[in-house]
Parts: structure tokens; sequence; C-alpha cells
């Protein structure tokens, strides 16, 4: 079983043209397959980077040429799918709308994973701190470990915001670079910030918002909150 992907499509349409895939070749290649098969994945890709109906229509024309089956990796890739293909008579009205529903779910998705991410590289970044010499006690581990939980807690929803912007506008410009700036400047927030937690945490210290009217005397009532940069 082969699973064709979408820069496949694009080659065999002409929509990518390069000398080393020629579209007559990619076209006799997979038509020629037995048992392959295209995700609602490589058909979301094709759909959310072709915003014109006439490029829609040569995408939607080209996979009813070809042997293929169709799967669904995505909660609502099923319904994606036979939206897309199962009209024989392409309607370019129908594609517009259809073009942004598919984007929208494309950016959601694509959020939560890039998102998923940036906080599995900060978490893995505070794991190695966290071996560091200077945190000597367990205090200070704790410290440094509530410190972090706070910090991807509650800056969650600015990250996930921040995140979504840049894509909207990568799908609005196709600049990359501008995109992968975005996201390292989000990363590098989140490292700065680990970093003031850290140093705080070997010198035993919180952040911490202190409620004068319920507190025990001789205790703090530390919440362990990181600066919230969505309000910057």
């Amino acid at each position: 079983m082969y699973l064709i992907d979408s820069n496949l499509v694009y080659y065999g349409t002409g929509l990518n043209i390069t000398p080393d895939f020629p579209s007559a070749k990619v076209t006799a290649a997979l038509s020629a397959l037995k048992d392959a098969f295209i995700s609602d994945i490589s058909i979301i890709e094709l759909i959310a980077h072709h915003p014109d109906p006439k490029q829609g229509k040569m995408v939607h024309d080209y996979l009813h040429t070809l042997p293929l089956s169709y799967r669904a990796v995505t909660y609502p890739g099923i319904q994606i799918l036979n939206d897309f293909r199962l009209p024989s008579t392409y309607e370019a009205a129908k594609y517009a709308v259809f073009h942004t529903q598919v984007k929208e779910f494309k950016v959601q998705y694509e959020c939560q994973l890039i998102s998923f991410c940036l906080e599995a590289i900060v978490a893995a970044f505070s794991h190695i701190l966290f071996k560091d010499a200077k945190l000597d006690t367990d205090s200070k581990r704790q410290k440094l470990m509530l410190h972090m939980k706070a910090l991807l807690v509650s800056n969650r929803s600015f990250l996930q915001t921040l995140v979504t912007q840049a894509l909207v506008e990568f799908y609005v410009d196709s600049d990359s670079d501008k995109l992968k700036g975005k996201l390292e400047d989000a990363l590098s927030i989140l490292a700065f910030v680990t970093n003031v937690n850290y140093v705080a945490a070997t010198k035993d210290e919180y952040f911490y918002e202190t409620t004068p009217a319920t507190q025990t005397p001789g205790m703090e009532k530390n919440i362990a909150l990181s600066p919230d940069f969505s309000h910057s």
C-alpha cells in the first residue's frame, strides 16, 4: 500500500513545476500504482494553499483521474474528503466557501500542534535546569517546578493566540521566513521567563501574590506566577 504525498499532486497538476518531476512522468507513475491512497491531511494541505478556484479545480479534476482511495486521519477529515471528492462536477462558488472552512480548521489544528511543541521544548529545557547543581535543595527544586507549571498554564492562551496570528498571516503571504521568525520570538519569550524562574528558584524565592486579609501570620500565600506577556 502506498501513501501519496501532496507534493506529488502539485507536480502532477503542474501547480509546482520542476524538471526533476515533470507532470507527465509523475502522472504516469501515480496512475500505475495499485492499492494507493491519499489522506485527508494531504487534501487539506492542497486546498488550504490554493484559494484560487481555478487551482482548486485543477486539484479536484486531477484527483478524479487517479485510481486512489481516500483515508481520513483527522476528526472532520471524512467530511472534508467527501465534500471535496464526491461531486463529479466542480463548483467554483462552493470551493471558495470550502477553502475558507478548511483553512480555518488547518490553522486551528496546526496551532495546537505547534503550541504543544513549543511547550515541550520549554519543559525539556526546564528539566535540564532542574538538575543544575545550584538547585541543591528540595525547596528550590519545588519552586522551579511550580514556576514552570505557572508559566506554561498562565500563558497558554496567549501563546496559542500568537501562533494563530502567525499562521493566519502565513496563509495570506506564504512567507515561511516570517512565520519561522514569529515562532522563534514566541520560544524566546518562554525561554527568557524560564531563565527568570530558574534564577528565582536558585535563590529559594517565589514570584507570588500576597493577600493580607487571608494570610496566616508568619506564612506567605504563594502563587507561583510568571510574568504574563499577554498584557505587554
